[in-house]
Order: C-alpha cells, then structure tokens, then sequence
C-alpha cells in the first residue's frame, strides 16, 4: 500500500505489575482537506454517518484509511466503484478518511463524524 511509521516498546505497568508491548503505526502524510468538490468528484456520504459510509463515483479502485483524532489508523482497505465501509466497529466521534490511487497518490480527504 504505502509506508507507514511504525514504533514498538514495552513498557512496564503498575497496574498489572508486568511489562505490556504495544505497536504503533501512523501514516505519513497525513492532512485533513475536505476536496468536496474535487478533480474526482468522489462522493463519501452520510456525515454524520452510523453504521456504514458510502463512497460512490470511484473511476478505478483506491486505498482508504480512516484515522481517529489522535491520528491512529482504525480502518483501511481497498474498495472498487461504488462501495460500502462497514463503521459498526468505530465509537462516536470524529474521523478523516484518506482516498488514495493504487500508486499512493491522495485523492480525497475527509472529516467525518460517528453518531449512534
């Protein structure tokens, strides 16, 4: 897909009097800029959206991730024309969801929101 930041560590809990390990990964790259009316006229509905988001008008297949505010990756995959993501899995909040062409290339960005 396309490289991602990665950072691993074990860190020591006093809750649980034991180490934890944990991953981190977190794309580079990332900036919100809502392109509603972009060069590829990609429609991403409903916002706020519940249990799943459309993405519609797609010409080729594309990449998506979706980061939560703290910039963590929750979600991606790959879609084709007109597609659905499952959102059952995400808590209410606020999301951007990133498009991208197969070589990488950006091409929409979204703010979204969950409500239930």
């Amino acid at each position: 897909m396309y490289p991602l930041s990665a950072y691993s560590r074990s860190v020591y809990s006093f809750i649980t009097g034991e180490y934890v390990d944990f991953h981190l990964e977190a794309e580079p790259e990332t900036e919100i800029r809502n392109t509603k009316e972009g060069k590829f006229n990609i429609e991403i509905f409903p916002n706020p959206f519940q249990e799943q988001i459309w993405v519609k008008n797609l010409k080729e297949d594309i990449n998506f991730s979706i980061f939560n505010v703290g910039g963590l990756i929750v979600k991606r995959g790959q879609l084709g024309s007109a597609q659905t993501i499952s959102t059952s899995d995400l808590a209410d909040g606020v999301y951007c969801i990133i498009l991208r062409d197969l070589k990488g290339n950006i091409m929409e960005t979204r703010k979204l929101v969950k409500l239930k």
